[in-house]
Order: structure tokens, then sequence, then C-alpha cells
């Protein structure tokens, strides 16, 4: 990065967890420049008023559809894609997952996706009712983004009561937890122990069957030694509030939060 800051693209999608978004901003701003992108669903849970100055302003569809007008002008999907050296995506919702997963780019930010350089990293916090995240079009997404390459990082979703009044999982991990990972990423870029899926389990392959066959995959420099369970998880919530690590404990069973593979609106 030439000893500029490190840059990370935020979008944000139609999850009611986008009521976090201004507080992930504040976190990420402590040791880099961001950007905010969020879809039209989003809008309906994000307060601009509440929002730090530095990443104003939002960018939306109306930014990327008025700002060409001749050959030779910027378009902003691919200037953001440029610009940034991480995307992340928190909330992801189950319909944006859905899109990401089959290529569609309808809006800003699924263009952004489909046109990211996935050299570069891409971390995705999703957030969704218990429902959907236990849906088998779930985990068929998921392993499809884990397909994508080695920088794809799963920040799963804890268990608490949600929106809707159910108990379950869904929820989006703390701001913290996301923020932390995120400065993980920039310190180690493409170099994370492989853990297991996020997503629920499919009916054809167990969550070991799918480690193993995501190991098998990836290239041998991005092998690393298994790390305890107990250090995995430190490293995950390092620099986290010590709440935002038990909720992360709680929902991963001991283990980090981290799912490294390739990978409303």
């Amino acid at each position: 990065m030439d000893g500029r800051r490190p840059r990370v693209l935020l979008g944000s999608t139609g999850s009611v967890a986008s009521i976090k978004v201004s507080a992930l901003c504040r976190l990420l701003l402590h040791f880099a420049d961001v950007k905010l992108m969020v879809t039209r669903s989003a809008k309906n849970f994000i307060n601009e008023a509440d929002l730090p100055t530095e990443v104003m302003p939002v960018l939306g569809d109306e930014a990327e559809w008025r700002q060409w007008r001749a050959v030779g002008d910027p378009v902003l999907h691919i200037e953001l894609r440029r610009w940034a050296d991480v995307l992340v995506v928190a909330p992801l919702s189950a319909n944006t997952l859905a899109k990401m997963a089959n290529g569609l780019a309808d809006n800003l930010l699924t263009c952004v996706v489909r046109a990211w350089d996935f050299t570069k990293p891409l971390l995705v916090a999703p957030a969704m009712n218990t429902a959907m995240w236990a849906s088998p079009f779930t985990s068929r997404h998921l392993d499809t983004l884990t397909q994508l390459g080695v920088n794809v990082v799963v920040v799963p979703p804890v268990s608490k009561r949600l929106a809707c009044g159910d108990e379950g999982t869904g929820a989006m991990a703390a701001p913290e937890v996301i923020a932390a990972q995120c400065q993980k990423i920039l310190r180690l870029p493409g170099q994370f122990a492989p853990m297991m899926p996020a997503g629920p389990p499919s009916d054809s392959t167990s969550h070991e069957g799918h480690l193993q066959q995501q190991e098998q995959q990836q290239p041998k420099q991005h092998e690393q030694p298994e790390q305890p369970r107990q250090e995995a998880l430190m490293l995950a919530c390092a620099e986290t509030s010590t709440e935002a690590a038990a909720e992360a404990a709680a929902v991963t069973g001991g283990e980090a939060v981290v799912a490294t593979a390739s990978g409303g609106n």
C-alpha cells in the first residue's frame, strides 16, 4: 500500500442490522480510509446524520447510473473496485447473498462484486432470519462464494433474539468482531488458516467434508499449520470488546469466526 492508509469499501444491504453501520464505520476509520455504498433497501435502516463525516457522501445506485455521460468518463463500480484494498459487505442479506452467488449485477454493490479482483480480500457478515440462515439455499450460496478465491472471509451470524422476535442464529456479528477481522486481513493479506464453513451444513456435504475438500483445493502457499481453537479465537477477536468476543465464542463453539475460502437488496 506504499505507506498510505488501507482502503476499505463497506457495502450495506437490506437487513435491519444496517442500523449498526455507523458504529462499524467508526471502528474501521481507526485504521483505514472508508467509503460506504448502500443498496436501496439498506437506506430504510441508515440515518445519514449518524454517519461519520469521513464516509460521506454515501454511494448508492443513483451515483452509479448518473455519473457516466461519455466515453472516457469514470464508471463508479470500476473506480471503487480499483480504489479498495478490501471489500466488506456487512450486513449481507439473504437476497444480496443470492445475487452475489449467481453473479447478478443489478445495483452498485453487486456491480462491484461482479467486477471484484479476488486476489484482494472480500469479507462478508451475513444477517438474516434463522429460517433463512438454515435454508439449503444459504448453504449452496455460501459454498459458491467459497469457490471464488482464497481471500473470501465469512464472519458468521450469532444467536440472539432477532428483529422478528424469534430466538436463533441469524443476527450480524458485533461490529467490533467484523472490524477486528478486517484489520487482521489488511495486516496479513491472503494468509488465513482454513476454518469450518460458516454456513449451515448441506444435505450432501458435512462441515467436515467441506473443509477437507476446501483444503485440498487451496494452493500450497496458503497452507498454514492448524492453530489450537483458543488461539484462533483470540486472533479472530483481537482488539474487540469482551462482550463481542464472548458473543463470537458462543456462536462458534470456541472456534474462530473466520471461514476462509474462495467466494432484501
